[in-house]
């Protein structure tokens, strides 16, 4: 538990709270969640307790749904498309104001 915990504050804080402060851009998130969910799959696939099947099949589960969003953010990233806003958060910064 805290390892994921620690696992996610981190990946969080170098994907998308860092370059969201300084880019005054919060596309990054949409990197960081995915990549977060992969990473819960391969944590309870490690440290998973309980009956087998059930723990391979949520890890599976964690692991290809973070996986296949997370290397369509990543291309995404690559590409540049993050550096400018997302229509999505574009629309929440004028629902905030």
């Amino acid at each position: 538990m805290i390892v994921e915990r620690f696992t996610q504050t981190m990946l969080f804080m170098v994907i998308a709270h860092y370059p969201a402060y300084y880019n005054n851009c919060i596309s990054n998130v949409d990197v960081a969640w995915p990549v977060g969910l992969f990473l819960i799959g391969v944590q309870v696939a490690n440290m998973g307790e309980g009956w087998y099947p059930r723990v391979c099949i949520t890890s599976c589960f964690y692991v290809m749904v973070g996986g296949k969003k997370g290397l369509e953010a990543i291309i995404n990233w690559i590409n540049g498309k993050m550096e400018q806003e997302l229509p999505h958060h574009e629309y929440r910064q004028i629902y905030w104001k």
